[in-house]
């Protein structure tokens, strides 16, 4: 695997038995009866926070997971991908120590992609849609430059994102298309189909989406953002560009 290191731990019966039970918090409700299996732990080195990936196997099923530095927006953002995002579900586990999280579907996406997957009709089409859920909840660094990905790809499961800690704040949120990629798809017709879908899943999730606004209010200072958006905080700024998804 290009850009990970494998980790030899001194004493694997101090570390393993720690990241079994992680595996059990993600794939087995806790039950300390799981049979769980870690196989290897690799840490990418092209990440800026270089996440360790865990192999494992959980009552005889093949399992990958990520463990990251705790960080509130990434979980935020995660919690809002998973209740707006049709088929987009991603499980994941935090406290104060850390962030674990079921690798999504698909291959990362690296820069020597770009072209073989910009004159690929479903996967503009997906980018499309990508754009709207990034454009809403301010999500920076989403393929910029097409050297940080922060998401993957296959055929059969779309674009997957799995990194959120640039949440809610200054940046890039879209990538651009230029005008010979607008022509494969109806741009417009793909971004209105994507915010009726949001906003589906929205009116649905709609206590959950208000409880986890008012963490954002309490958790997450954006200031300057917010009187950008003419709000006193980051949730209500939020809040408001949710209403307006429902008015096309």
């Amino acid at each position: 695997m290009q850009g990970v290191s494998r980790i030899n731990f001194d004493d694997v019966r101090q570390v393993y038995p720690m990241l079994a039970d992680t595996a059990r918090a993600l794939y087995a409700k806790g039950n300390p009866e799981a049979d769980v299996r870690i196989n290897a732990v690799y840490r990418h080195d092209r990440c800026s926070t270089n996440p360790y990936m865990v192999v494992a196997k959980v009552n005889g099923e093949h399992k990958v997971f990520y463990l990251k530095k705790p960080d509130v927006r990434r979980a935020l953002g995660k919690a809002f991908y998973n209740l707006l995002v049709e088929d987009r579900f991603i499980v994941y586990r935090f406290n104060e120590e850390g962030f674990a999280v079921d690798a999504v579907q698909g291959r990362e996406i690296e820069e020597e992609d770009r072209d073989g997957l910009m004159s690929n009709k479903r996967f503009v089409e997906e980018l499309v849609r990508l754009n709207v859920f990034t454009n809403l909840v301010f999500l920076n660094d989403v393929l910029y430059d097409w050297t940080n990905s922060n998401c993957a790809y296959s055929e059969k499961h779309g674009i997957y994102l799995f990194d959120f800690d640039q949440c809610f704040q200054e940046g890039d949120y879209s990538v651009p298309l230029a005008p010979e990629f607008r022509k494969k798809v109806d741009v417009k017709a793909v971004e209105t189909s994507e915010k009726m879908r949001i906003h589906r899943k929205m009116r649905h999730n709609r206590e959950l989406i208000e409880a986890l606004l008012s963490v954002v209010n309490a958790e997450i200072t954006e200031t300057e953002l917010a009187w950008r958006m003419a709000s006193n905080n980051i949730g209500d700024a939020l809040r408001k560009r949710f209403t307006a998804l429902g008015q096309w």
